[in-house]
């Protein structure tokens, strides 16, 4: 009887957990691809994107305090690449830029490489890359 019991409970349990992770998916959310504490002066990271999903829009947020968006480019991998920034920016802190749109519609991100600098206050911004 235990050994019934035991597996028809982990099925139970795990039923709630798949069904909320595709009712995420389906209302779009947003899924961090990296995030990074900006130091002084300009830096270049690149966030390295896991597994082979497939996102239609990149937006990128800053947290603690402002920061300069510089460049962004996002790598696919099938060897392409498009600039979404366009003019450099300021982004001020808990804010994100508007969804940028993806060309070809669903692509696979290999990576997001970002030029960006803090202003010259006391806190560290945190910069982060998103995608859905």
């Amino acid at each position: 009887m235990k050994k019934i019991i035991l597996p028809a409970l982990m099925v139970a349990l795990a039923i709630p957990t798949v069904a909320a992770e595709a009712q995420r998916q389906r209302q779009g959310a947003w899924q961090t691809i990296g995030q990074k504490k900006v130091a002084f002066g300009v830096e270049t990271y690149s966030f390295k994107a896991r597994g082979n999903r497939l996102h239609r829009q990149v937006r990128i947020c800053a947290f603690r305090d402002d920061l300069k968006l510089l460049d962004a480019d996002v790598h696919f991998a099938n060897g392409g690449e498009q600039d979404i920034l366009g003019p450099k920016r300021s982004l001020r802190a808990g804010t994100c830029t508007a969804p940028m749109d993806l060309r070809g519609n669903r692509r696979d991100i290999v990576k997001v490489k970002l030029a960006y600098s803090r202003f010259n206050t006391g806190r560290a911004p945190v910069v982060s890359v998103q995608a859905r």
